[in-house]
């Protein structure tokens, strides 16, 4: 009996240690969450430590909350806080999304994603995250100017412009490994470009897309997927004519 009940205290104990890794009782993760569950998941201590997965029960609910937008969302969006802590905060998430992609972002001997729908999810954090991160950090520079319309802080919100939106386009080549994901996959694909490149235009609708029109056509030829094919020529129609933008040659 004495084993038994040493046996039981054992398993409890363990089962607080490995809750403990993670905050999962807090309703809101910050970066600094973030960056202890990463570092702990990127740079395993041992051969037990294991990758947080939606397939393993004892793990679910942490990919769970490493891929919940509220987390930045809570944030960002209260204008109660000031924009400077708002964009050092966007700043210190976006740094802390790139492991949390690079975490997620492996490949089996047969090319297909390991970790398909956490990949996904990783890719749709962070796309939405960026939109609000730009669009702060340059709310944050006009506010700061004396002078918002003169050129050198026209330029710079140009160039902020153009970097989100080739951050965009680069995730544009995922189409390149089409192969790689399932049915299921593309579709999930296909609805985080219908949603974030959509929402990325309507954030910054006087920026230059035709580099990103020009990709977007390109990969619409390449697409085995009729889906992502439609959701390209509908961005691309809302891009040309809401812009005018004409694709260079």
């Amino acid at each position: 009996m004495r084993i038994i009940s040493f046996l039981l205290l054992l398993l409890i104990v363990t089962s607080c240690e490995k809750k403990s890794k993670y905050p999962i009782d807090k309703r809101y993760w910050t970066p600094e969450d973030y960056h202890s569950v990463l570092l702990n998941s990127l740079y395993k201590n041992s051969d037990e430590d294991k990758t947080p997965s939606y397939a393993d029960p004892e793990t679910r609910m942490v990919v769970q909350k490493l891929m919940d937008h509220q987390n930045y969302l809570i944030v960002l969006d209260d204008n109660e806080l000031g924009l400077k802590y708002r964009s050092e905060v966007a700043q210190k998430f976006f740094d802390e999304w790139k492991d949390l992609e690079k975490l997620y972002n492996v490949t089996d001997r047969k090319d297909q994603y390991t970790y398909e729908k956490e990949y996904l999810d990783a890719v749709d954090f962070g796309l939405g995250l960026q939109i609000k991160y730009f669009k702060i950090g340059n709310d944050n520079i006009i506010k700061n100017s004396s002078n918002p319309n003169e050129q050198r802080i026209s330029n710079i919100l140009r160039e902020n412009e153009q970097t989100i939106i080739d951050n965009f386009t680069y995730k544009l080549e995922l189409i390149n490994q089409e192969s790689a994901f399932s049915k299921e996959g593309l579709d999930k694909l296909n609805s985080i470009y219908k949603e974030h490149f959509t929402s990325l235009h309507n954030t910054f609708p006087k920026a230059r897309y035709s580099n990103l029109i020009d990709k977007m056509n390109l990969l619409k030829t390449k697409s085995n997927s009729e889906k992502i094919k439609s959701t390209f020529q509908e961005l691309i129609s809302l891009m040309e004519k809401k812009n005018g933008v004409i694709p260079n040659s």
